[in-house]
């Protein structure tokens, strides 16, 4: 028995216990351990590691995946061992090309030995192991090793961070770390580590120091505008960078294009000012530590006198600031009917999941839906993939599939008669999951994997029967069935819409969005005193209150502000929030994005999902989904929810000092820019039909 595997044996033996609970299930696995066992194989310590897992749990339906799974990994490593002379388990050379699903194993493995080795430092023998496993992922357990960079540098990366040793990293520069890590490949990969070891502990003036959150923010925008130049002039170092290509880079990014796609104007004058920061930062390093030649090989070279920064940054802000008031002027009219359909597809799938549980509790595979405001009745069943592709198919044999989605099958008006249109939001929506055309509502290809495990779309093998099955109707020309998971469904409408709402009634930025507690949202009563005396007492008035920290504030409780909604939002906040909480599980006890940076304690925090708080991109992302089919053009994202609540409160004769108060500007410029000089009006929207709702394709009307 090999030294690991003999001191785990007191963890394997209440695993043994719980599979002797399953029948059958504990026969075939010690079987698989015993047979690399006895052929003495050196990574029988991995494979048992990997059944250590909390996540690994056996039953009927994925023992036998199990089992291919350790099956499939002895073979391909056997393979390997054998072909390349015997070395040992580290040493192992792994082909770059492997299939996506050992790729993804070999990944899991390597990251939960990584978490032992973390918990256990007297296995940090088994490091190279997991590089072996997981090569280019940010492994815990070595702390500041992750970064393959020369004795001398490290040294100054630790002094500069104030981190005790190689192996222990603070906690607010672990995102740090884990952003430069993503580097290592690159033919760039030193002049990065300079410019962050350059900006870390350094004082600007009067100004604060740089934050791990603003030196990432520096570096990831460092890193593309050097990996274009030096990918389009195929340079490998510093040394051949000429100040030329900065200028032309700047003034014409077409040459770029096939490389990264063709940043926007705005973008490229951003890469230039983080560019910019970095390179004062190594300046003034250079003056403080003139004999510290560490660095010399890899400071930037300087920008082209002829290139006037200030004109450009001006361009740009004025750029940007068209682009936006384009965009809020193409929304204003849509403002109205955008929030009406959104809140009604809102209320059917809170309707649905009612009428689906009661459905599928008892027995009942086909229900009718009949909609809120009694429009239209939706005919669903419950039913597997695999079902639909057997009916397709014309095999009426039963087929052994557990996992149930809910078909649409039509709708209905008061008299019976079938609706010809189709619910487009749920239609699109399946169709974006399957990479389908959706016509000129296109979504960025990354919103349909950034909202993750379970919202909007079915995951893992679920989401692949329903493209099977869709797949198989096309080939028998048969119209595409509409199958759908109900959970996910919930759950990412449940998030988009109570984003819209909030933004778009207070105007907070997203990470004060993010902030937001589940228990924070609380009726209060306020009162307002009368001015004079004998005017006449205001009555009491209910808010609804949520508390977050401000933009530039610091992260302290003494500095925590709250935010009034009207209190009409409560009932949706309410039916929201249980669609959330029955589609999860329940709220759990998350850490938010940049915790350690803003010094959030753990809480339970309302935009979270099984457990991990959602990022802002993701957030956008589900906001985007939620609005499919809603807008003309575009999609609307939380900052424009911001600048559209500025010109709706303006438009309904708030005074400037109003909306400033509401946004939270120190400046009442900024607000007047929110709030536009051009008066748009508001324009108000018909009432509709929650079938019309369901219905509405704001490009093709």
């Amino acid at each position: 028995m090999l030294p690991l595997f003999e001191a785990l044996r007191s963890e394997l033996r209440p695993r043994y216990s719980e599979w002797c609970k399953t029948p059958g299930a504990p026969k075939e696995i010690i079987e698989a351990l015993d047979a690399i066992n006895r052929a003495n194989e050196p990574w029988l310590d991995i494979i048992a590691i990997y059944l250590m897992r909390r996540e690994t749990i056996y039953t009927h339906s994925s023992l036998s995946a199990q089992i291919g799974r350790i099956n499939a990994f002895r073979h391909l490593w056997k393979k390997l061992w054998i072909s390349q002379g015997f070395p040992a388990v580290s040493d192992v050379v792994l082909p770059k090309k492997l299939p996506e699903g050992i790729k993804n194993l070999h990944t899991t493995i390597g990251l939960a030995l990584d978490n032992m080795i973390y918990r256990e430092p007297k296995l940090r023998d088994l490091t190279p192991i997991a590089r072996t496993l997981c090569p280019g992922h940010y492994l815990k357990s070595i702390g500041w090793k992750n970064l393959p960079i020369p004795s001398d540098m490290m040294r100054l990366l630790l002094r500069r961070s104030g981190s005790p040793s190689e192996l222990e990293v603070p906690e607010e520069y672990v995102e740090l770390l884990k952003c430069l890590t993503s580097y290592r490949a690159a033919r760039h990969f030193l002049p990065l580590i300079s410019a962050a070891i350059c900006l870390l502990g350094e004082r600007v003036g009067n100004s604060e120091r740089n934050t791990p959150r603003s030196i990432r923010s520096a570096i990831t925008k460092l890193n593309c505008i050097l990996k274009q130049i030096f990918d389009s002039r195929d340079i490998v170092s510093l040394s051949e960078m000429k100040p030329s290509y900065i200028t032309f880079y700047i003034n014409n990014s077409q040459d770029y294009e096939k490389h990264h796609g063709r940043a926007s104007y705005g973008s490229r004058i951003d890469y230039l000012t983080a560019y910019l920061a970095c390179y004062d930062a190594q300046q003034r390093y250079k003056y403080e530590y003139p004999n510290d030649n560490t660095l010399s090989n890899y400071y930037l070279p300087p920008v082209p006198k002829n290139l006037n920064i200030s004109q450009l940054i001006q361009k740009s802000i004025s750029i940007r600031r068209e682009n936006r008031r384009r965009d809020v002027k193409q929304l204003m009219p849509h403002y109205q009917r955008l929030l009406q359909i959104t809140v009604m597809r809102a209320l059917v799938i809170q309707s649905l999941r009612k009428f689906g549980k009661h459905a599928l509790e008892h027995s009942k595979e086909t229900f009718d839906l009949p909609l809120p405001d009694l429009s239209a009745t939706i005919k669903l069943r419950w039913t597997t993939p695999k079902e639909v592709d057997a009916e397709i198919r014309g095999d009426r044999a039963t087929v052994g599939d557990t996992t149930k989605c809910l078909q649409y099958l039509g709708a209905y008006d008061s008299e019976g008669i079938m609706l010809p249109n189709e619910p487009f939001f749920v239609k699109s929506l399946i169709a974006c999951s399957l990479n389908q055309h959706v016509g000129p509502r296109d979504l960025p290809q990354d919103d349909l994997m950034m909202p993750g495990s379970g919202l909007f779309f079915p995951s893992g093998k679920l989401r692949t029967s329903i493209r099977e099955t869709v797949n198989s109707a096309k080939e028998h020309g048969c119209p595409l069935p509409i199958l759908f998971e109900l959970d996910s469904l919930a759950g990412g409408i449940a998030i988009g819409v109570l984003l819209l709402m909030i933004c778009s009634t207070t105007g907070m930025r997203m990470h004060e969005v993010q902030q937001i507690r589940i228990n924070d949202g609380k009726t209060v009563i306020l009162k307002i005193k009368p001015k004079r005396q004998n005017h006449q007492k205001t009555k009491p008035y209910r808010v609804f209150r949520v508390y977050y920290f401000p933009k530039g504030a610091k992260r302290e409780r003494k500095q925590e502000k709250y935010k009034d909604i009207s209190i009409a939002i409560k009932p949706y906040w309410n039916h929201l929030v249980n669609d959330l909480d029955d589609a999860r599980g329940k709220f759990q006890k998350v850490i938010t994005q940049g915790s350690a940076e803003w010094q959030l304690q753990p809480g339970v925090y309302l935009f979270q999902w099984h457990g991990k708080a959602l990022k802002h991109y993701t957030l956008n992302a589900l906001l985007r989904l939620t609005t499919l089919g809603a807008l003309p053009e575009g999609a609307p994202s939380a900052h424009l929810l911001r600048h559209a609540m500025a010109h709706s409160a303006k438009s309904l004769g708030a005074t400037v000092e109003q909306i400033q108060r509401q946004l939270g500007h120190k400046q009442s410029n900024m607000t007047k820019y929110y709030a536009g000089s051009d008066n748009i009006p508001l324009t108000s929207a018909t009432m509709m039909t929650i079938w019309e709702a369901l219905t509405y394709d704001a490009a093709a009307t």
